[in-house]
């Protein structure tokens, strides 16, 4: 019996909060689904990023065929749902030998992660319902959660419950917070404010227009997605590495991801072009009192004036400028020496059981 269909959980009698409610199980995408209206509603009570609610991890799972997708899921006595943990677990054979990784359902490579929970009760009983499920599972199974911010109640839990689950840190996510009584150039450094400079410089020699426009309108970010995504592409190719792009089904997943938080309305677009042709992008994501920088590249070409750090500029002073944001969050452990400012880290956590 695989992960992905073990049998409801319900809390030990012996636990706190016990009595407070029920853990059920989940199976499959449909079975999600249906549920997505409570799942996204939860996660806005628990601010969770938009990489872990639902528009995100639905638009991956539909794309995932090869995974088992579940949650598990705790309500409170009157049915209110108030933790959910959505897993997928896949099957792998190598040489005859089977084995089973479960990781958090929708999870990119460094995006922040979340266990959901609306109070530090409904935390301990998800953590204690997780453990119930994982342990039910094929044994030698492997366990993979994260990153999660290492404040996370649930995994402080689920580690405590199931034998053999290491909570360990990771690496930070580096922030800018706002501080009180600062410029918005106090956020640079020195060699940023004279890259800056230098752009700026450059372009008014070269005789260049540079402007900026930001968008949330679903319908333009789609039809820019398409150049968005060969920008992407073409500028990791242009660092010598392959792209996170490259594979077919890797851009499908983008495009659905992208697609997804716009219509949620969430996703903002901000785009630097030179003279009308696009130089840099930036996607961010609008998760008030904090703006998320999803991604970001500028095209090879343009890159004498370095329009993706005027962009990124852009985008910092935009959110210093609106007083309903406290935080701009890089969103994945990025060397802080190679972004436009950090004065910040966000201390992060996986749980592994091998």
């Amino acid at each position: 019996m695989t992960l992905a269909h073990a049998s409801s959980a319900q809390p030990r009698a012996t636990e706190p909060w016990a009595d407070r409610g029920l853990a059920d199980v989940v199976h499959g995408f449909d079975g999600l689904r249906f549920l997505s209206g409570e799942l996204a509603e939860l996660a806005s009570r628990c601010g969770t990023p938009a990489t872990a609610r639902p528009p995100w991890v639905l638009a991956t799972l539909a794309l995932e065929p090869d995974g088992q997708p579940f949650g598990v899921l705790v309500r409170d006595s009157t049915g209110l749902l108030e933790g959910a943990a959505l897993l997928v677990s896949t099957t792998t054979s190598t040489y005859g030998s089977v084995q089973e990784f479960v990781q958090l359902a929708g999870s990119s490579p460094g995006h922040r992660g979340a266990l959901l929970a609306s109070s530090p009760g409904a935390a301990h009983r998800l953590g204690v319902a997780l453990s119930t499920v994982l342990a039910s599972g094929p044994p030698g199974y492997h366990l993979h959660l994260g990153p999660l911010d290492s404040s996370c109640q649930v995994a402080g839990a689920l580690a405590e419950a199931l034998p053999g689950v290491v909570r360990t840190p990771t690496d930070p996510v580096p922030v800018v917070r706002r501080a009180p009584g600062e410029s918005s150039s106090d956020y640079l450094s020195a060699n940023m404010q004279r890259t800056l400079r230098k752009a700026t410089n450059r372009l008014r020699r070269d005789g260049r227009e540079l402007t900026v426009r930001f968008t949330k309108d679903r319908v333009r970010i789609a039809r820019l997605l398409p150049e968005l995504e060969a920008t992407h592409r073409d500028r990791d190719h242009a660092r010598g590495r392959n792209s996170d792009l490259g594979d077919g089904n890797a851009r499908l997943i983008w495009h659905a991801r992208m697609r997804a938080l716009a219509d949620e309305g969430s996703l903002e677009l901000a785009v630097a072009r030179i003279d009308g042709q696009l130089a840099a992008y930036v996607l961010g994501i609008t998760d008030r009192p904090t703006y998320r920088v999803l991604e970001g590249h500028m095209v090879t070409e343009w890159s004498r004036y370095a329009p993706g750090r005027v962009l990124e500029w852009a985008v910092l002073r935009r959110v210093l400028d609106d007083r309903s944001y406290d935080t701009l969050d890089w969103m994945t452990s990025v060397a802080s020496d190679t972004l436009l400012a950090a004065n910040d880290r966000d201390r992060m956590v996986t749980l592994r059981k091998d």
